[in-house]
């Protein structure tokens, strides 16, 4: 009868025994995976538990983009102005030489040692011919003021002015020649030329009155 008691003692004992192993091992598995870090820390809250997060690498910086260099403008050249080609000058024809030529001299006449002397020359040049006429006033003293439009060339049909400057002429000094002025102008070959040269002198000389000494005579044209 003692040995039908003991044995479901024995069979509690073993059960007992073995909860035990069993609550050993669990806590060591416990233990195990909290070293682990499989296991919830302290028994606490699953939700709470947070892992620690693995480090996250540093971005890797972006290098800047380097600055295109802004082309450097080249200077510029003031535009160079050729300059036009001067208009081709003509070439002027040639002087056409003297042909014919003549000269000579006439005076007035008023009857004093005061007259009017007119030197002429012709020169013949093809078809044309010119006329050149210059008077004097010849006498042993004189003085005059300036004057204008006093001295008349009249070659044909046509009548040259010109104005005489302040004149004299001292009384020792001879018989002299003194310019009075003079003229030119184109005249007709081969024709006879009709020149008169009048000096409006408005004075006296050797006590007689002298307002106009005139020279005039007809020339032949070669």
């Amino acid at each position: 009868m003692k040995k039908k008691h003991m044995i479901p003692a024995i069979l509690l004992l073993l059960a007992a025994l073995a909860c035990l192993v069993a609550l050993v091992f669990f806590r060591e598995t416990k233990k195990d995976e909290a070293k682990t870090g499989n296991g919830v820390p302290n028994g606490g809250n699953a939700a709470a538990y947070t892992a620690e997060a693995a480090p996250t690498p540093a971005p890797t910086a972006t290098p800047e983009p380097t600055p295109t260099p802004s082309p450097t403008p080249l200077p510029t050249t003031a535009p160079t102005f050729t300059p036009a080609p001067p208009d081709p000058t003509a070439t002027p024809s040639p002087t056409p030489l003297i042909e014919r030529s003549s000269s000579g001299s006439f005076r007035s006449d008023t009857g004093t040692w005061f007259t009017v002397i007119v030197y002429y020359q012709i020169e013949r040049r093809g078809d044309t011919a010119t006329l050149m006429l210059t008077a004097y006033v010849e006498s042993y003293s004189l003085q005059t003021a300036e004057r204008v439009n006093d001295l008349e060339f009249s070659v044909n049909v046509r009548t040259l002015y010109e104005s005489t400057g302040p004149l004299f002429v001292d009384e020792g000094s001879g018989k002299t020649e003194t310019l009075l002025g003079s003229a030119e102008t184109e005249v007709t070959p081969g024709s006879p030329c009709n020149v008169k040269v009048s000096w409006a002198f408005m004075g006296r000389y050797g006590n007689m009155d002298l307002e106009f000494i005139s020279a005039e005579e007809t020339l032949d044209i070669p």
